[in-house]
C-alpha cells in the first residue's frame, strides 16, 4: 500500500495534470521498452549463447550499481516504503536517476536470464518519477503524482482494466481520484494508439524517393 492523501473535489487543473502525468507515464513505459529491446540485442551480439557468461556480467553490472545505490536493488517494493519518508533528502535529481536505473537494471536483468517481472520496478520508477515532479513543482501534489502509474502499467501490460485496478488496489484513492486515474489510462491508450501511425508516417517520408527532375528542369 502506498496510501496518498484523498482528492476532496475535482477542478480543472486536476484534469489537466492527469493528462500531463499521463505522457510521463507512457515516456516511462516507452522507455522501458527501448531498454528491453536495445539490451537484448547488445547481450545477444555480446554473448551470444554463453548463458553463464551472459549472467554473471549482468550480475556484476547490478552488484557494482547496487553497492553505491543499494535503494536500486531487489524489486523495489520495501526500498518505496524508505524512500517515501523523507525524498527531500534525497533531492530531485537523485529521485529521477533512481527512476532511470531503476528500468535499466530490469532490463539488463531480465534480458540476462534472471527472473522477474515489470510490474514493481515501473511501480518504483513511477513513484522515484512522481516525488521529483512533487520536489521540482509545488503544486503538482503528491497523490497527483501517483496518476502516471496508471499510465505506465496501461501501456507496459496492455491492459488498461488491470493497470487501473493494480493502481487504485495500491493507492486507496476516492472517487475524484478514480476518475483521474481512468483519465491518464484512457490518455496513455490514445497515444500508444496514435504512436504507431506517427512512426508509420515518418518511415514513409524517410524512405520516399525524391521526384525525378522534368524536362523543363
Amino acid at each position: 500500500m502506498i496510501p496518498y492523501p484523498p482528492v476532496e473535489s475535482l477542478t480543472w487543473w486536476m484534469v489537466l495534470y492527469a493528462v500531463i502525468l499521463a505522457v510521463v507515464g507512457t515516456l516511462i513505459a516507452l522507455f522501458t521498452g527501448i531498454c528491453m529491446r536495445g539490451i537484448e540485442r547488445v547481450m545477444d551480439k555480446t554473448f551470444g549463447d554463453r548463458v553463464i557468461q551472459r549472467v554473471m556480467a549482468a550480475g556484476v553490472i547490478i552488484a557494482v550499481v547496487g553497492y553505491f545505490l543499494p535503494a536500486l536493488l531487489f524489486s523495489g517494493e520495501m526500498q518505496i516504503h524508505l524512500i517515501l519518508e523523507n525524498p527531500a533528502a534525497i533531492g530531485a535529481a537523485m529521485l529521477f536517476l533512481y527512476a532511470v536505473l531503476k528500468i535499466l537494471l530490469f532490463a539488463l536483468s531480465f534480458k540476462s536470464g534472471y527472473i522477474g517481472g515489470p510490474i514493481f520496478p515501473i511501480l518504483f520508477s513511477c513513484t522515484m518519477m512522481g516525488l521529483s515532479l512533487s520536489l521540482l513543482f509545488r503544486r503538482c501534489c503528491r497523490h497527483l503524482c501517483a496518476l502516471h502509474r496508471a499510465a505506465a502499467f496501461a501501456l507496459a501490460m496492455g491492459a488498461p482494466l488491470t493497470a487501473i485496478i493494480l493502481v487504485l488496489v495500491v493507492s486507496n484513492p476516492g472517487s475524484a481520484m478514480m476518475v483521474l486515474v481512468v483519465i491518464s489510462a484512457t490518455t496513455a491508450l490514445v497515444i500508444g494508439a496514435l504512436l504507431p501511425q506517427l512512426r508509420a508516417r515518418w518511415t514513409r517520408k524517410q524512405v520516399t524517393p525524391l521526384a525525378e527532375p522534368t524536362l523543363t528542369e
